[in-house]
């Protein structure tokens, strides 16, 4: 709670004036994961997605590829899932998943799509971004999967970890508590 309070941000003081409530934890448990290299998945199948660099974990709360939640309350959850194959326009599709406490609660994929000449599309590479907001108690866990379906262009599929120039196509997973 702050009250009668200035914050000096970018040279520019700002008055609170009055009083403020700001949740005691929120924004203190947080963390943002990748992975370092590519994840080999098999075609057409679920699969835990390996998230083996942690780039901050606040409350080191991440482990075994899953996120335990410290305290009840409301957590935000962002990720991108990035696919690819060895074959040149090999990815049909991509989907993710997150669960909770074991089980699905929240699917979306990146769906083929027909062109309008009858054939359906396929990608070299695709990236799948998502958000969720959970009420979450504590010790729920959340984890991430994920499943690409690939065609005969393609022999392996992989989760892509892979950069090209400015533009990222990394597979990573975050949350922050929030209230």
């Amino acid at each position: 709670k702050l009250a009668n309070s200035s914050i000096t941000l970018n040279g520019s003081a700002v008055s609170l004036g009055g009083s403020a409530t700001i949740g005691s934890d929120a924004g203190t448990e947080s963390f943002m994961v990748t992975n370092s290299s590519n994840q080999s998945v098999t075609d057409n199948s679920w699969t835990k997605v390996t998230l083996d660099t942690e780039q901050f974990d606040v409350g080191n709360n991440f482990s075994s590829n899953k996120y335990t939640v410290p305290s009840t309350g409301k957590y935000l959850f962002a990720w991108c899932l990035a696919f690819a194959t060895n074959g040149s326009y090999g990815c049909d599709n991509g989907f993710t998943r997150i669960y909770k406490n074991g089980s699905v609660i929240h699917i979306q994929g990146l769906p083929t799509h027909n062109t309008g000449g009858g054939a359906a599309a396929t990608f070299d590479t695709g990236s799948l971004p998502g958000t969720l907001l959970l009420d979450l108690a504590q010790n729920d866990y959340i984890e991430l999967y994920g499943r690409l379906n690939w065609n005969s262009n393609a022999t392996a599929g992989y989760f892509y970890s892979d950069t090209s120039g400015s533009v990222h196509r990394r597979t990573w997973f975050s949350g922050m508590r929030i209230a």
